[in-house]
């Protein structure tokens, strides 16, 4: 009776044993699947690094992304994809292939809080023009408590923004238009969940592509310039830059001849580009030491 007891007893322990192992594995294989999860399902929200446009919901979401702004004009780029994981935009290819990956399902927004909005309206469309370099979804975030008052002035946070409400509608209906989108939220604490919503509509198409919005009527009527489109191209150019050089030159056959022309920032200064960019785009022209490109006329000698 002494032995039988003890073999039971043995084998309830190696039971609880057993089942304490066997406890322990699943929790810790619940744990290991939890994190998992968790990491793979962290979204991209990317912003600069003005802390005046965010609240503190958005800034604990979000990260700040060096060179955003610079590169494409936006404030804040939200993304349903988890990789690749940008810390900077440049022009380096693998910066330009990951940003590029994110746009392509993620959403680009310009943000504008308050008095800020109205008086970037004159900019608005410079804006748009770089955003829409990177995305067929330009959208134009204002947080703002907006009236008009009984003189037709447009109030803005309760405050005179020294528009007429003709002047801020007119300015939102072309941002429409030209293939923009717009959103308006009365108050900052509706960001936060503004971003959170977009990011799982952004998952849904994502997974649907069939529900992808398609606005061709309204694309058809902005029309970009393809001079800039060429001279954007250029190494380290960019949208800015193209056009402050073609409003400059005139021509994109003296804008050629500018890029060619070590020399052309002595005679005739264009903001931002220096040699540096010059070097460049000698490079890409295929131009020797001595060599640039210039304008010239040929003319047949009249057969006498």
């Amino acid at each position: 009776m002494v032995v039988v007891g003890v073999v039971v007893g043995v084998a309830v322990g190696v039971a609880v044993a057993v089942a304490v192992v066997v406890a322990v594995g699943v929790a810790v294989a619940v744990a290991v699947v939890v994190a998992v999860v968790v990491v793979v399902g962290v979204k991209m929200i990317y912003r600069t690094n003005d802390v005046t446009k965010w609240t503190q919901a958005v800034i604990a979401d979000s990260q700040v992304l060096p060179g955003l702004e610079t590169m494409t004009g936006a404030d804040l780029l939200v993304s349903p994809l988890s990789q690749p994981r940008m810390s900077i935009v440049n022009e380096s290819l693998p910066s330009r292939t990951a940003l590029h990956k994110h746009l392509r399902d993620g959403l680009l927004v310009q943000v504008k809080r308050g008095r800020d909005f109205t008086s970037s309206i004159p900019d608005l469309e410079e804006i748009l023009f770089r955003m829409r370099e990177h995305t067929s979804r330009p959208w134009l975030l204002i947080v703002a408590d907006l009236k008009a008052n009984r003189e037709g002035q447009c109030i803005v946070d309760g405050q005179d923004s020294g528009f007429s409400w003709n002047a801020v509608d007119g300015a939102l209906c072309w941002w429409q238009l030209r293939g923009g989108m717009v959103s308006i939220l009365g108050r900052d604490g509706l960001i936060g969940e503004w971003v959170k919503c977009w990011v799982m509509r952004l998952e849904r198409l994502a997974k649907e592509p069939a529900k992808q919005i398609i606005r061709p009527t309204q694309q058809i009527l902005f029309r970009s310039d393809p001079r800039l489109d060429i001279l954007a191209q250029f190494p380290l150019l960019g949208a800015e830059r193209a056009r402050a050089l073609l409003d400059s030159q005139g021509t994109l056959a003296n804008c050629l001849t500018y890029l060619s022309d070590r020399h052309s920032p002595e005679y005739c200064k264009v903001a931002g580009i220096g040699g540096g960019i010059i070097e460049k785009s000698i490079q890409l022209l295929g131009l020797g030491e001595n060599e640039i490109l210039f304008r010239t006329s040929i003319q047949e000698e009249a057969n006498e």
